[in-house]
């Protein structure tokens, strides 16, 4: 009994400290939804949060409006505290709001023209990101308990109706716009126009063949890159041969990606979580980027290769090997991705024998094609991509192996610029960082680090508006899956979280989807407009101008008009000049790639004019025997 009575007349523990910093907390909500408010309210916001640009009254009202939500956010929990005496309750109201505290810096992160520098604004959105997290696990721990009653039929096919919406809308939108984009006259030769003859070259016999990438010697496209995966394409490609169905095949091969995305997620984290993590996909920026930019077989073994891991992941071992094999097929690089992802296998300790035939297949098909096949049909250009790399004397990738291996810190040093640190951030802020949360999952990010970050002096490499985002694809978003699965619920929910607001944010500055001014793809900026008139009408010159050409005439065209009649086996690109050429067609406007020569060859008297539309001339070469 004398016990009870000292514990009963004991005092009460001083809790003034975690009272003040709750009621600090609330207040700091209160006062940031109030700016939030206040800037969604605010004439020329914009303006305003791009040079701090505004009235003197509007600032105060500001002002104002900041003070007055934190005091009677407080106010109003000191009143209740006083009345309850539930201090408890208070601090755990104050943690389930803290993600609030972050509310008004949205306005701020979605004004996307107060943010013209791409790597402030990737820091910015990466600061919001990083600092949402831990105090969604906060939040989420103070939650109180919440009985759902979902019927067991919606928990299992909501989920998966969702993803497939998802995918439906990703490749019905995409194709529209990627074609709409090639109407306006935004792709190219290189890389449209040349995929689009090297397929029609195919289809008709001559496989490799790619007279719009190379006109002299054999013409084949096998001294670039070996793509032996065209002919898995090649029946959807004959279906109507042409540049447009190049681009929506592109955009459904690309889309369908997030089925495997969902059904390895699935598997290992639960379905919700899934289908969050699939709908990231489809709105990662990077991969927009390389959609849009022509048509690329780095895009295409993206794909394939995440439909490859999710068959191995469910042990459906022939599945895996054709679908490896037509991986590996798209380009002889892509098995470098598959050398790592073996190795990967193996010390993660999942199917180590697997592992170590997949590394051990390919890095034999690398060494065979890269080194044996490929040099028999001629040199080519990309090891100059890692110039900076060479050692003195030497070039090849033989010395650039040498400089990793020897000057590592020189290695790192070409990394440090601003251009690669933006790069690396929008490959990793949509994905809220999740494959560098685990050292062992850092070896996923080796191939795509490899052919991005390691090259030098090229800027399409560390740029998401091309299509070498692609080499990080598959690898970081198997990675997101594991690191996820590694994670207690707690914190997966917050993690998952703080995946859909990045994805969000970032799919807004960068992303096509919303669509909106200033999203860029190649060398362009997309309009989501349709085709003006002058487009149209152009379209239908260009047509019946090709139509006077023989099928089988040797036709050179300026870059940018190359990719809507490159449905020929003779078609060169008129950049490269007017060599071996019968006939020329090329714009007359000057600013375009290939006008130059086309004017020069007219000038010379080489060629004679055949036909002429606006803008656009057809030219035929003159014979000897001609006056």
């Amino acid at each position: 009994m004398s016990a009870e009575r000292e514990s009963a007349s004991a005092p009460a523990p001083d809790r003034t400290g975690e009272v003040a910093r709750a009621l600090s907390l609330v207040g700091l909500c209160g006062a940031s939804l109030a700016l939030a408010f206040g800037h969604a309210l605010t004439l020329h916001a914009g303006k305003f949060l791009r040079a701090n640009d505004v009235l003197q009254v509007v600032r105060h009202r500001l002002v104002m409006c900041v003070l007055t939500g934190g005091l009677l956010a407080a106010a109003g929990c000191a009143v209740w505290l006083f009345r309850r005496r539930d201090v408890d309750r208070l601090a755990r109201f104050a943690r389930l709001c803290a993600p609030l505290a972050l509310s008004g810096l949205i306005p701020v992160a979605l004004a996307l023209e107060s943010w013209t520098d791409t790597l402030v604004t990737g820091l910015a959105c990466t600061a919001i990101v990083l600092a949402l997290e831990p105090m969604l696990r906060g939040s989420l721990a103070a939650l109180p308990p919440i009985s759902w009653r979902i019927p067991d039929r919606v928990r299992r096919f909501a989920p998966l109706a969702v993803v497939a919406a998802g995918v439906v809308f990703y490749v019905l939108y995409m194709s529209h716009y990627t074609v709409l984009h090639h109407r306006r006259f935004n792709t190219m030769s290189y890389d449209l126009g040349q995929f689009d003859n090297e397929f029609y070259n195919a289809l008709h016999g001559h496989p490799f063949r790619d007279t719009a990438l190379i006109r002299e010697g054999n013409g084949s496209s096998l001294r670039g890159h070996a793509s032996f995966a065209i002919y898995a394409l090649l029946p959807f490609y004959a279906i109507k041969p042409g540049a447009e169905t190049l681009l929506r095949l592109q955009s459904l091969v690309l889309g369908a990606a997030a089925i495997p995305i969902y059904g390895l997620a699935s598997r290992r984290i639960g379905r919700g979580f899934a289908a969050v993590l699939a709908i990231v996909y489809l709105l990662y920026p990077p991969m927009h980027g390389a959609n849009f930019y022509d048509f690329h077989f780095q895009t295409i073994a993206a794909s394939i290769t995440l439909f490859a891991i999710d068959a191995l992941d469910r042990g459906r071992l022939w599945l895996f090997g054709v679908l490896f094999a037509i991986a590996l097929g798209c380009r002889e690089d892509i098995a470098v991705g598959w050398a790592v992802f073996g190795i990967f296998m193996i010390l993660a300790g999942w199917r180590p024998r697997t592992g170590a035939l997949i590394t051990l297949l390919s890095t034999v098909y690398f060494v065979i094609v890269k080194f044996i096949v490929m040099p028999h049909f001629g040199q080519w250009w990309f090891s100059d991509l890692y110039k900076g790399l060479y050692p003195a004397g030497e070039n090849g990738y033989s010395g650039i192996i040498k400089t990793i291996l020897t000057n590592p810190g020189y290695v790192f040093r070409t990394w440090m610029n601003a251009q690669k640190l933006s790069y690396f951030l929008l490959i990793f802020l949509p994905i809220a960082f999740l494959p560098l949360r685990r050292r062992l999952l850092w070896l996923l990010c080796v191939p795509g680090a490899f052919f991005t970050l390691l090259t030098t002096d090229y800027v399409p490499t560390t740029n998401i508006g091309f299509q070498y985002s692609a080499y990080w694809i598959p690898w970081i978003f198997f990675a997101a899956v594991l690191a996820l699965e590694q994670m207690e619920r707690l914190p997966r929910r917050a993690a998952t979280v703080t995946l859909g607001v990045a994805s969000l944010l970032a799919t807004f500055h960068w992303g096509a989807i919303p669509a909106h001014k200033g999203f860029r793809a190649g060398f362009f900026e997309v309009s989501f407009e349709p085709p003006d008139a002058v487009m149209v009408r152009k379209e239908h010159d260009l047509r019946e101008l090709v139509a006077m050409v023989p099928r089988d005439g040797k036709l050179a065209v300026s870059e940018r008009e190359l990719p809507h009649v490159s449905t020929r086996l003779e078609c060169y690109s008129l950049r490269d000049g007017f060599d071996g050429a019968d006939w020329i067609l090329y714009a007359t406007d000057m600013g375009q790639l290939g006008s130059g020569p086309g004017a020069e060859a007219r000038g010379k008297g080489l060629f004679r004019v055949v036909a002429e539309r606006p803008n656009l001339v057809l030219m035929k070469r003159v014979e000897e025997r001609e006056p």
